[in-house]
């Protein structure tokens, strides 16, 4: 069998990890960090809101539907 690897805190080598949305100073829109859910190190951030989901879905109500 092959081992599955994990991924781990780079801080505290804990498996376990949250996204946790926060505003920050300077940008218009929350940022969703990646964190590590004991130590609270972020290791990854992506926007808050799926911006493209949104307006894919928008299109298609104004019958405008995007190219994929």
């Amino acid at each position: 069998m092959i081992p599955i690897s994990t991924t781990k805190c780079p801080k505290c080598q804990s498996v376990g990890f949250e996204s946790y949305a926060e505003s920050v100073t300077g940008a218009k829109y929350y940022i969703s960090f990646i964190r590590c859910s004991s130590c609270k190190t972020a290791v990854g951030v992506m926007e808050a809101e799926n911006i493209s989901a949104m307006l894919r879905d928008l299109a298609v109500k104004l019958g405008r539907p995007l190219n994929p």
